[in-house]
């Protein structure tokens, strides 16, 4: 519990670790971490329309649902997948600091909870596609 707490008060430096890994991942890209966006989005658009249709549920409730369900589901994801290889990508840290290793727990959630503050941007598109 002294490490959860130890992490938790250097909230700055896995914050800023959290966003450098963000711009150090699209670094030379034009859009950024907005390709995930696009991607989830271009996603959403296919899978609405064609899954409303099958559960004959009205694809405009449909859509909505789904987008929150992908959004966050990518995040769930991501974050459980990311902090299974966090000690393994960070063990050179590890070895020479004694950070707290709920750092690098902390880092992924920050880093994914980034991405998915960018997947919300795709709600209001819905919303004015949907008339919801």
């Amino acid at each position: 519990m002294n490490d959860l707490k130890e992490a938790l008060a250097k909230h700055q430096l896995w914050i800023s670790l959290g966003w450098n890994d963000v711009l150090g991942r699209y670094r030379r890209s034009v859009l950024g971490p907005f390709w995930i966006t696009i991607s989830m989005g271009v996603t959403i658009s296919a899978m609405g329309p064609l899954y409303g249709s099958l559960f004959s549920s009205g694809s405009e409730n449909f859509i909505m649902h789904l987008t929150l369900g992908m959004i966050f589901w990518a995040f769930l994801s991501a974050t459980i997948n990311e902090s299974c290889g966090i000690f393994n990508e960070s063990a050179s840290i590890i070895k020479q600091s004694d950070l707290p290793l709920y750092l690098y727990i902390l880092r992924v959630f920050y880093r994914q909870f980034m991405i998915m503050l960018h997947n919300f941007i795709i709600i209001p598109f819905v919303i004015f596609f949907t008339n919801t």
